[in-house]
């Protein structure tokens, strides 16, 4: 279910910082993308990628299919991001199917959706020990805006 609320805040931080804005991601994009991770990305994160699509929030990265002018000239694609997570965890012997990235923590460590849309902060000096922090990623988007 869809909070205007968070997506009206998120639109007028865009208008207060243009330069976090990406250029929306567009169904094809997202499919392509979808199919390169072999998993689907949750309607949410759907939304956000195709409508309100930004590179950070409270300079906290969001991993996006789109670049802006102040993504990192690294590390800014959910799909190379989310590639090397799933080596990461393929190394130890870990099955994160359907999984994707879409942000990190303070201390580095991966923010990543499962297949149900639920974010977790999975930690990587523990095997990707999980810890849920939001219920989808819209609720994700409101901790950060807040």
């Amino acid at each position: 279910m869809i909070d205007e609320l968070t997506w009206q805040l998120l639109e007028a931080l865009y208008q207060k910082l243009p330069e976090i804005k990406c250029n929306n991601a567009n169904d094809k994009q997202i499919t392509e993308a979808e199919n390169i991770l072999e998993m689907h990305f949750s309607d949410l994160y759907r939304y956000f990628l195709k409508h309100h699509e930004v590179s950070s929030i409270n300079d906290k990265i969001i991993y996006t299919l789109t670049k802006s002018k102040t993504s990192p000239s690294s590390s800014w694609s959910v799909i190379e991001v989310t590639k090397n997570f799933k080596n990461e965890a393929s190394a130890k012997s870990l099955n994160f199917q359907g999984w994707y990235i879409v942000s990190e923590n303070k201390n580095g460590e991966y923010i990543g959706v499962n297949k149900k849309g639920e974010v977790w902060t999975l930690q990587q000096s523990h095997n990707f020990e999980k810890d849920k922090i939001a219920n989808d990623f819209e609720e994700f988007l409101a901790q950060l805006l807040s």
